[in-house]
């Protein structure tokens, strides 16, 4: 129980975290270069990192931009990274923001 709670908070932050990224970093980046992006919260209940992987590369993705949140060595270990996955496991390349 302790477990699926710690989980869902995790994804509730990470949630956040991509919301603000979209927000804060990228827009102003693609209003300056008149760039053209599609922007999307996909959610899925299969690995995080393989479904990021699967829509990029479902949607023929140039590249991924992910937010990264530092986390200790033993976190990562045991919890794993899902931006650590999407980088080695990508098709295109990752674009990783702290």
């Amino acid at each position: 129980m302790v477990e699926l709670k710690k989980r869902s908070k995790r994804e509730d932050e990470a949630k956040r975290e991509a919301r603000t990224l979209v927000l804060n970093a990228i827009d102003p980046l693609i209003d300056k270069e008149g760039l053209r992006i599609k922007k999307e919260v996909v959610e899925s209940s299969d690995s995080i990192s393989k479904s990021i992987i699967h829509y990029a590369r479902q949607n023929k993705f140039d590249v991924i931009v992910i937010g990264t949140k530092g986390m200790t060595a033993v976190e990562e270990f045991f919890l794993g990274s899902v931006a650590n996955n999407v980088i080695h496991h990508a098709h295109c390349p990752v674009f990783a923001i702290r």
